[in-house]
């Protein structure tokens, strides 16, 4: 049985199939948003903080007019102004 449910979600509600499932898991604000968190973390090496608040709307805003396009959301990470001003690893 491929049917399933998802709960305490911006896409509640049940499917069926793996098709479905991506679907709606395609169509969630939460899921975009942790993709961009996560990518924003590795690149980062770092958890978020409050200032980086700014930056992940403008990521955000990014990856959907992108088509959520995940080589265009690294590529505007990488081009963040946080990105490039970020401390090398070992560096004081």
């Amino acid at each position: 049985d491929a049917s399933g449910e998802l709960v305490d979600s911006d896409v509640a509600g049940p499917f069926v199939g793996a098709v479905e499932l991506a679907e709606r898991l395609a169509a969630s604000a939460q899921v975009r948003r942790c993709v961009i968190l996560q990518w924003y973390r590795y690149a980062l090496g770092r958890a978020e903080v409050d200032a980086d608040a700014e930056t992940l709307a403008a990521l955000d805003e990014a990856f959907l007019d992108a088509g959520l396009d995940v080589r265009s959301l690294l590529v505007a990470i990488a081009s963040a102004e946080v990105f490039r001003r970020r401390a090398a690893e070992g560096a004081e």
